[in-house]
């Protein structure tokens, strides 16, 4: 194939590896199937709807990615903690209910179930403090509430017709789990309920909070689905069910008015922000991206490629090819079998037996750490002295002294004392000499 023809082919493959990446990577990514009920994420249990719902109807949301500190929230704003899966430190608790008290709103909505650690958080110090039954838990008793599964999926009547209008606007929610919370007004009970759920050492830090007001919005039989508990001048609404508020139940029944009746309650909120720090998102982005990632990756390596192909197609080379190889050589095993070949014609048995039985001598001494030509019987001595069995030793030892370069020993003889060396110098390696 000539220059053209190869140029030709190369830049059409890469104009349509370009148009598949177009085509593919730019639809939007499936939804995933992992249980997050964070903002950012599309799947049924993701609250995106909901910030999607507050841009439309004017609410200024935004999402918030790094810890609580002092004044990070202002009177008259909104948090929604969403199902908190990374426990807050006692200094986060401190500024969050501060801030409360300064006349902010906290929407709490709790979930029974808690998602693995995102990978980019395990190798950081936040991963330690990664158990949402811990985050869930202590944060409902701070507030004097527990959580059990002791009701049903239920449609649940709202009873806040005397309350905001926002609020009495709704009037039934739909709840998609069992869960229901429960007031415990003892604190030695509500210890001892919180030390078996989560352990003595986390729940060291709870100092229950003086609630100066409640309210029950919304309950069955089986207990409180949603509450508001006065503290300072602000307010914590607490739900038994994040998913209340999810994308897939956001529709169902009132929950959407109640939902955005809960975010107004206290008037028009200066800001409304989704608190993704707790979620594992360290840093989360001003808007979620829909586009297909993986599928614009595996697009721009083709292309890649295809460029690569291109760039090889106009390779020139710099001289006339030569064989890079090495010259052959000849085989160790040839020369060792024609020294034996030598010795064979010979019947120099004994010179060859001398010269194996000479230096396995001076690899012994070596090993020994002792001069070459010490006399046998020292050599024997420092052997069995290291706890050596030196029987076979001292006989080969003696039977190679008493050789000399003329003795015409047979094959047989020759190769029976080649391997008795072997083996005994096999003996004194496993033995410990190096």
């Amino acid at each position: 194939m000539n220059r053209l023809k190869t140029a030709g082919l190369v830049v059409g493959l890469f104009a349509f590896f370009l148009l598949l990446e177009m085509l593919v990577g730019g639809r939007s990514a499936p939804p995933s199937q992992e249980r997050d009920h964070s903002s950012l994420s599309t799947n049924r249990w993701g609250t995106q709807a909901l910030f999607e719902v507050c841009q439309r109807v004017g609410l200024p949301a935004e999402r918030w990615g790094r810890p609580f500190s002092e004044g990070f929230l202002q009177p008259g704003e909104v948090l929604l903690m969403l199902g908190p899966q990374l426990l807050p430190q006692p200094e986060e608790y401190e500024a969050l209910w501060e801030a409360v008290r300064r006349g902010a709103i906290l929407v709490l909505g709790v979930s029974g179930e808690g998602a693995a650690a995102p990978f980019p958080m395990l190798d950081s110090g936040e991963a330690e403090r990664w158990d949402p039954e811990a985050a869930t838990a202590l944060t409902l008793a701070y507030l004097g509430l527990r959580l059990q599964p002791s009701g049903a999926p239920a449609r649940v009547p709202v009873t806040a017709a005397q309350g905001p209008a926002p609020l009495s606007a709704a009037a039934t929610v739909q709840v998609p789990s069992g869960q229901r919370l429960h007031r415990e007004p003892d604190p030695a009970r509500l210890r001892r309920w919180l030390e078996s759920a989560i352990g003595t050492e986390r729940s060291g830090a709870l100092r229950p909070l003086k609630v100066t007001r409640s309210e029950i919005l919304a309950r069955d039989e089986g207990g409180i689905v949603a509450a508001a508990l006065r503290l300072g001048g602000g307010t914590v609404y607490v739900l038994s069910e994040v998913e209340i508020l999810s994308n897939e139940w956001l529709g169902q029944a009132d929950n959407a008015v109640f939902g955005l009746g809960l975010l107004t309650a206290g008037g028009y909120p200066g800001r409304v922000v989704f608190d993704e720090y707790h979620h594992g998102r360290v840093a989360p982005p001003a808007a979620p991206s829909d586009l297909n990632y993986p599928a614009f990756q595996a697009a721009a390596g083709l292309a890649l490629a295809a460029l690569a192909l291109y760039t090889l197609g106009f390779a020139w080379r710099f001289g006339r090819p030569r064989p890079a190889g090495e010259p052959p050589r000849r085989s160790v095993l040839e020369y060792v079998e024609a020294l034996a070949g030598l010795y064979r014609e010979a019947r120099a048995g004994g010179l060859a037996l001398r010269t194996i039985g000479g230096e396995f001598r001076r690899r012994l001494a070596e090993r020994l750490r002792l001069p070459v030509g010490v006399p046998d019987d020292v050599l024997v001595r420092a052997a069995a002295d290291g706890g050596l069995d030196v029987s076979r030793l001292t006989a080969i030892l003696s039977r190679v002294s008493s050789l000399s370069e003329e003795d015409r020993l047979p094959e047989r003889e020759v190769l029976r004392l080649t391997r008795d060396i072997a083996d005994l110098e096999e003996v004194i390696s496993k033995h410990g000499y190096q």
